[in-house]
């Protein structure tokens, strides 16, 4: 069995939207992820300074399974379906879109 965690960075569109975008990620974005089989936890954090080059929202995904390539292919194919609802609110631009790396436990 795999492990490891799947960090992800992320901006809401505007300011304005900062509200509904954390509404979002907290209410129907995180449980959707949850609901992938391999996704066993997830925490937020909001960055703590106002360096602009850094994203403000970083999501620590903890992920256990046979292959954790399967668990984030399975991310994608859900993403945007009822299955995974997207948010307008998630920045999906080229510069602030969000940004993931993937560590596996040694």
């Amino acid at each position: 069995m795999e492990k490891g965690t799947w960090v992800v960075m992320t901006h809401p569109t505007s300011a304005a939207e900062e509200d509904q975008f954390n509404k979002w990620y907290d209410e129907i974005h995180l449980p959707d992820l949850l609901n992938i089989p391999g996704v066993v936890g997830a925490t937020r954090f909001r960055r703590d300074s106002d360096e602009t080059e850094m994203s403000p929202y970083l999501a620590l995904y903890e992920l256990e399974a046979e292959s954790l390539k399967d668990v984030l292919d399975e991310v994608v194919k859900r993403a945007g379906t009822p299955l995974m609802e997207m948010s307008d609110a998630l920045s999906m631009s080229e510069e602030t879109g969000p940004r993931t790396v993937l560590f596996r436990k040694i």
